[in-house]
């Protein structure tokens, strides 16, 4: 199997991309989490079991089940991008 530039540079991408849909998602359920501080817990474990499940969804939709680094890198460098330019 052979690696190609272009086909990693997609998928980092599309890690971003999904990083930035992660961040606008914590940010609702900040939002959430501030008004009702009962649902606090709540709130923290649905992002986090959505961070799990977009993160491997997008490794074996995309990457054929391969997890590579830079996908990881990819979903992190979107999420801070939103943080601090979007947030």
């Amino acid at each position: 199997m052979e690696n190609y530039i272009s086909q990693q540079l997609i998928l980092f991408c599309g890690a971003a991309l999904l990083g930035l849909v992660l961040g606008l998602a914590y940010d609702l359920l900040r939002a959430v989490r501030r008004r009702c501080a009962a649902l606090l817990i709540a709130c923290d474990v649905l992002f986090c079991i959505a961070v799990a499940a977009g993160v491997i969804g997008y490794t074996l939709q995309a990457a054929g089940g391969e997890l590579r680094i830079y996908l990881l890198l990819g979903t992190l460098l979107g999420a801070v991008f939103y943080f601090c330019v979007l947030s």
